[in-house]
């Protein structure tokens, strides 16, 4: 999934060891509805999490927000997107553009995101 959305950098941590597919998903594309959450001031994850349930809505995991990045590639360009619902050693995913490159990291699952971050949320 990294390959199909043509990143000019991904962090090597972002691996299928670290991240799984589960099975009953490898190799299909699959429809879901989401939803770029925004908020107007800095929000740690557990209170954006929180945001979504009480909206119908859970974080997305790293599948998602790679199936968003190969779709939408200039969305990244605006602002980051972040995936709540992939974590390991306590770091999640981010879609983010710096220094003209669209890159896939890993941010702190603890951060205060900054404002004009964006976390994408699936309908549940």
């Amino acid at each position: 999934m990294i390959n199909a959305g043509n990143y000019d950098w991904a962090n090597s941590e972002i691996i299928r060891n670290n991240f799984s597919l589960p099975t009953e998903l490898s190799g299909k594309k699959v429809s879901v509805p989401t939803k770029l959450f925004y908020f107007k001031y800095s929000m740690d994850s557990l209170n954006v999490i929180n945001e979504m349930n009480e909206a119908g809505h859970r974080p997305a995991t790293l599948a998602e927000l790679l199936a968003l990045g190969e779709i939408q590639p200039e969305l990244q360009k605006q602002f980051q997107i972040i995936a709540l619902n992939s974590i390991t050693s306590h770091l999640v995913p981010v879609l983010s553009f710096y220094n003209s490159e669209r890159i896939i990291n890993l941010g702190w699952f603890g951060n205060g995101w900054q404002k004009k971050s964006r976390f994408l949320g699936v309908c549940k």
